[in-house]
């Protein structure tokens, strides 16, 4: 039992980010610098790059039509890129992310939850049937 719950949690997670980047492989995000107002688009990939970077946005909670489920939903959204314009890194405000982070947010619970029954039913036939 003791490698079941790990092991069912990096198959969930490896699912998630594999449908992630199947659905959302070919979203354009359009970024704006928030000192000169230049323009660009960039593809996911450079959204959600490993590693430690700096971010900011307003957010608040909101019910996404399952029992008890919420996500947080994206007003503003604004990361450190390159800007051109400039030629160092400003804080660039990332125009449609609220919109990507719903349509993911309603991706991933349906996904979760049903993990979570797998889960709770493939722990309990364990702890019945030990050997």
């Amino acid at each position: 039992m003791m490698i079941w719950v790990p092991a069912n949690m990096i198959y969930t997670f490896k699912k998630i980010i594999t449908m992630r980047n199947e659905k959302f492989k070919d979203t354009i995000f359009t970024i704006k610098c928030e000192k000169c107002g230049n323009e660009k688009q960039i593809g996911m990939k450079d959204i959600n790059y490993f590693g430690f970077h700096k971010s900011k946005s307003t957010t608040v909670s909101a019910n996404i039509g399952l029992v008890g489920a919420s996500y947080t939903k994206y007003s503003y959204f604004a990361k450190k890129f390159y800007c051109d314009k400039c030629g160092k890194k400003t804080w660039q405000e990332v125009e449609n992310y609220g919109v990507i982070a719903e349509e993911y947010a309603k991706l991933v619970y349906p996904i979760i939850i049903k993990q979570l029954i797998i889960l709770a039913v493939g722990s309990t036939i364990i702890s019945i049937f030990p050997n």
